[in-house]
C-alpha cells in the first residue's frame, strides 16, 4: 500500500514528511516542560546541550523523523 500525507502546522503551513521533518520526544521532564521548551524555542543551548541537561535531571529526549513515525504506525497496526 502507497502512502499520501499531508502534514500540517497549527496554521495550516504545509510541511514535509521527509528525513527533514524532526519530531522531538521528551520524557520525565515534569515540572521542567515550560524551562525545556523556552530554551528549545529560543534555541539558546544546542540540541546535544539540551540533551545533556535533560539527561542530567532524569529524563530522556528522543529525536524520530515525521517519516519513521508514519512508518511505524503502520508497521504496528
Amino acid at each position: 500500500m502507497n502512502k499520501f500525507v499531508i502534514n500540517t502546522s497549527e496554521d495550516k503551513s504545509i510541511l514535509s514528511i521527509g528525513q527533514t521533518n524532526l519530531i522531538y520526544i521528551f520524557e520525565n521532564i515534569k515540572g521542567y516542560e515550560e524551562e525545556v521548551y523556552d530554551l528549545f524555542e529560543s534555541r539558546k543551548m544546542s540540541i546535544p546541550e539540551l540533551e545533556m541537561m535533560i539527561n542530567s535531571w532524569g529524563g530522556k529526549l528522543k529525536i524520530v523523523t515525521l517519516k519513521q513515525l508514519i512508518n511505524n504506525y503502520y508497521k504496528n497496526l
